[in-house]
């Protein structure tokens, strides 16, 4: 495998405020390749967004702490002053926030924005700022761009403000995007076009990616690799092919379990995760997911797992305290159609008297006849 374009090892970042100590994000650590995509998903305030603003050095005050190493191009962007940062941010590593309607200026027409976003980096006239702003605007698909680059961002719809602000973020070329919540509030159709749009910028300039959503099922139309965060940590890790054929975390079974699958009985609606996630600053003892887990043990309320390799799955690493034969017979239980309660009860049994709950009866054959 090539050098990593990105390294991330061991990222911590904690606020302090007037209650405590927030955890925001608890020491995680991954990899992004040239030309690939990660897709970090979690619920809110699993430290999706605070760990991707912390590689452009986005989390300073004097309440907050970052610790950890960020290799990228050969430093150590965690080591790096405020200049020099902001030379890497939104030239070599560019982001796209979540809401446009926010980030876009609306008193400043989009040309303007782009504008200035290309000589901030680049000595070029304003003239040909311009020029590059045109270009950029057809790049990412907005129709009739010498009449839109005049534009208000209020004066365009919600789908072509996301192009804008993908725009401004290619401005300078980076070799890094990262994309935070980017189709959340559209239409599904928009979301398509969006996915898309991305999907061949990146073909086109060699961009790699990470992609911040909530929906499993939205990462698995872009991404390489999936990170699941939950409680400012990575629980699993693995490409996107072993996610959803050989998932490991309960956690990850729930994500799954939440969305809409085609092949779902009708009467076999998306089923949501119980409870809250919990305080980063009182978090659980032990495992921080077991308040919530349907399989949790009491030990777990003790033991703090961490990422771990899963056995015979290459680059798939869990945090779990279940063991491997469990987990895949409990993953196999629901697929096959078990409730959490009757799979719960394979955990009180002694070992080598688990059965996976039977599959739900097949449908009778029809009929013999035309």
């Amino acid at each position: 495998m090539s050098e990593p374009l990105l390294s991330v090892e061991n990222l911590r970042v904690t606020f302090d405020t007037d209650r405590g100590v927030v955890h925001a994000v608890d020491g995680i650590s991954y990899t992004v390749q040239p030309g690939r995509t990660l897709g970090i998903v979690g619920e809110s305030g699993a430290g999706k967004t605070v760990s991707s603003l912390a590689l452009l050095g986005l989390t300073p005050g004097p309440r907050s702490r970052t610790d950890g190493r960020i290799m990228f191009g050969g430093e150590d962007l965690a080591a790096l002053d405020d200049a020099k940062l902001r030379r890497v941010r939104g030239s070599d590593i560019a982001m796209i926030v979540q809401d446009p309607q926010s980030a876009l200026h609306p008193l400043h027409r989009v040309g303007a924005q782009l504008i200035e976003a290309i000589r901030i980096h680049r000595a070029v006239s304003a003239s040909a700022a311009r020029d590059r702003a045109i270009d950029l605007l057809e790049l990412v698909g907005i129709a009739d761009p010498h009449r839109r680059v005049d534009a208000y961002p209020h004066e365009l719809s919600a789908g072509m403000r996301r192009r804008a602000m993908i725009a401004i973020a290619l401005a300078n070329g980076p070799k890094l995007l990262i994309a935070d919540e980017l189709t959340a509030g559209l239409e599904v159709t928009v979301q398509a076009q969006i996915l898309a749009l991305l999907e061949d910028l990146q073909e086109r300039l060699e961009l790699a990616i990470i992609f911040i959503s909530r929906d499993l099922g939205l990462v698995s139309e872009i991404a390489d690799e999936v990170a699941v965060m939950y409680a400012g940590r990575i629980v699993e890790q693995a490409p996107i092919e072993r996610i959803y054929a050989s998932p490991q975390h309960p956690y990850t079974w729930g994500l799954l379990a939440s969305i809409p699958w085609l092949w779902r009985l009708r009467d076999d609606e998306p089923a949501p995760i119980s409870g809250l996630p919990p305080s980063l600053i009182d978090r659980p003892s032990g495992c921080h997911f077991h308040p919530r887990c349907p399989y949790a043990l009491d030990s777990h309320k003790r033991i703090d797992p961490r990422l771990r390799p899963v056995d015979g799955e290459d680059q798939h690493s869990v945090a779990c305290l279940l063991d491997a034969p469990m987990r895949k017979r409990i993953w196999e239980g629901l697929r096959s159609g078990g409730t959490q309660q009757e799979l719960r009860k394979l955990l009180d049994r002694k070992p080598g008297s688990e059965a996976t709950p039977a599959a739900a009866p097949a449908p009778p054959a029809p009929e013999a006849g035309p």
